[in-house]
């Protein structure tokens, strides 16, 4: 089964799926996998580096979506679709909902659907899980995740490292793009949950840890999807 987890950045996406797959693993006795997007696979983790780190105007939407999905492809071909066929269960950290949110309101040309078509087509998640909170608390989480894991770095490392280094190499272009980006975008996932209700969860993220994966496991629990694995 492959499952997704989408929504703004400061969500809570990584930390609710890392208690799910454990919860899933013990529930129906199947390895899971974990994985993201852009990611999974060596050449779709240096495409990742490029896309989300640096100055935010250094690529256009199209030249994004392009990126986007040449590392979508080789993510689903390389890892999603053989650990399905192994009978995995597989749980990515964002997918094509993210790049229709935040590059596909800015696409009048159709540009996004006929490169889906091309290197994705009608291969698509059984169920996502849509994270939703207030763009400004997420960014908040963000920001303060992007602050906590810096000062987890080596002492040695840091000494090493000018501040401009640390903030350039942190992975904040798409919170860089301001709270309109993040507003427009959490519209667009909205609108994602309003067209595909059979595929899409839309979750609450406000509130603890343990409060969002109770939540989550009692919408899981409810799905029949679930159910039959």
């Amino acid at each position: 089964m492959f499952i997704t987890f989408d929504g703004g950045d400061g969500t809570g996406k990584t930390t609710q799926i890392k208690l799910i797959a454990k919860w899933l693993a013990e529930k129906t006795g199947k390895e899971v996998i974990i994985t993201k997007e852009p990611g999974g696979t060596p050449p779709a983790m240096e495409i990742r580096k490029i896309l989300l780190e640096g100055d935010v105007n250094k690529w256009d939407f199209k030249e994004e979506i392009a990126l986007f999905y040449v590392a979508r492809s080789n993510h689903i071909r390389k890892l999603i679709k053989p650990a399905l066929a192994e009978g995995k269960i597989v749980i990515s950290d964002r997918f094509y909902d993210t790049t229709t949110a935040y590059q596909g309101h800015r696409d009048t040309d159709g540009i996004l659907k006929t490169i889906h078509d091309i290197y994705v087509g009608d291969f698509k998640p059984e169920l996502t899980i849509m994270m939703d909170i207030e763009p400004k608390i997420a960014l908040q989480r963000s920001y303060q995740k992007q602050n906590q894991q810096h000062a987890l770095l080596p002492e040695v490392e840091i000494k090493t490292m000018s501040s401009h280094d640390i903030i350039k190499n942190q992975e904040i272009r798409f919170e860089d793009m301001g709270e309109n980006f993040h507003v427009q975008s959490r519209k667009a996932f909205l609108e994602i949950v309003e067209r595909e209700p059979d595929r899409c969860i839309l979750m609450d993220a406000a509130g603890t840890i343990e409060e969002v994966h109770e939540r989550i496991v009692k919408a899981l629990e409810k799905d029949g999807r679930i159910s039959s694995i």
